[in-house]
């Protein structure tokens, strides 16, 4: 495993993991929108308010993704009379979601913590971090591979996630290989402390009847909450950003009510033709890698959607943005061990 970035003094190569909903997902965790729903809408109402909200979220199509969700919700504050409303619907939904998630969070522990099973997940770990861009041309692999010399990568993590998913990893690593791993930067609180949802900026609420007081502000502002309670690990994952030679994202939408992160991502492009943006986009379809020009049309389509997505008019980027096709990381599988010499050398540790 390449060395980790212990502080802020270590110069470049840094490649930097941003990690959405879609890591958790990988480790087959029931973490997605669609499943706190489901769960959600059968527990009991505490009031009308919550009764009409999950009639609301029960009649309409499910979101696909958390940032889908979280602008519906600003969409919905405009239909309550009161932000008390808006609210109690808030804390109501991320009171369930906290007690979901965490659930799910103990149970994905007690697997990485089975020495039947943490040897695979800690080699996919690190096949991953140390192969992110094995999946591109030749071309690109040697454009990156050129920022580190005869270095190793530096790696920082940020994640948008509230298990901690990789921080049980990381310990089985320590377990298993006797290493030590920086912790992950949780952007968004984890579900012990601080769950922030919500949206990007206020202004992103529309059409309310109300004005909102620093209250629903801290309840559905994902930007004002981290200001007032911790500001310093914005700045932290900004400083990570910009460090970075290499920013990787992977289960992450960019989304609207990431907003702030998406422009700082396009900001940190812009300043040096040199850093390179890897998106890794959930797709199942099976390519022919025989026919590596049809590879390269589908990478092209993929990233001009990417482009529009992020209304981005700066054609000279999508130089340093690659999407892998056909090629993913962080592929976890849980089949257990059975060999005898693995689990007698496992006793040992």
């Amino acid at each position: 495993m390449p060395k980790t970035l212990k502080n802020d003094m270590q110069k470049e190569p840094v490649i930097t993991f941003i990690l959405g909903n879609g890591f958790d997902l990988s480790l087959h965790m029931e973490t997605s929108y669609s499943h706190v729903y489901k769960t959600y809408l059968d527990t009991p109402s505490s009031s009308n308010t919550i009764t009409n909200f999950k009639n609301e979220l029960r009649n309409r199509t499910p979101f696909d993704k958390w940032a889908d969700f979280e602008m519906g919700m600003a969409e919905y504050a405009g239909t309550l009379s009161s932000e008390e409303e808006f609210v109690e619907c808030v804390r109501d939904f991320k009171r369930h979601m906290a007690k979901h998630i965490r659930q799910e969070d103990e149970r994905l522990k007690n697997i990485v913590s089975d020495r039947n099973y943490y040897p695979q997940i800690i080699k996919e770990l690190d096949r991953s971090f140390e192969q992110f861009h094995a999946g591109f041309s030749p071309n690109v692999r040697a454009k990156i591979e050129r920022l580190t010399g005869n270095e190793f990568w530096n790696y920082n993590v940020i994640t948008f996630n509230y298990t901690k998913s990789l921080e049980y990893m990381y310990r089985a690593k320590t377990w298993y290989q006797n290493v030590s791993m920086v912790p992950p930067l949780h952007i968004h609180g984890d579900i012990d402390n601080d769950i922030v949802l919500g949206v990007n900026n206020v202004a992103q609420i529309k059409n309310t009847a109300y004005k909102l007081t620093n209250k629903g502000l801290r309840a559905f502002v994902k930007t004002c909450f981290n200001e007032q309670y911790d500001s310093s690990r914005v700045s932290k994952a900004a400083k990570m950003i910009e460090n970075s030679s290499v920013v990787c994202t992977y289960g992450f939408s960019l989304g609207e009510s990431d907003q702030f992160w998406v422009d700082l991502l396009i900001e940190w492009l812009r300043k040096d033709t040199k850093h390179h943006l890897i998106v890794y986009k959930y797709d199942t379809t099976q390519y022919d890698y025989c026919i590596y020009d049809e590879v390269m049309d589908v990478e092209d389509e993929k990233k001009d959607e990417l482009l529009k997505h992020l209304r981005i008019s700066d054609t000279n980027l999508d130089k340093q943005i690659h999407i892998p096709v056909g090629y993913d990381i962080f592929n976890f599988e849980f089949k257990k061990i059975e060999d005898s010499r693995i689990s007698e050398s496992l006793t040992a540790i």
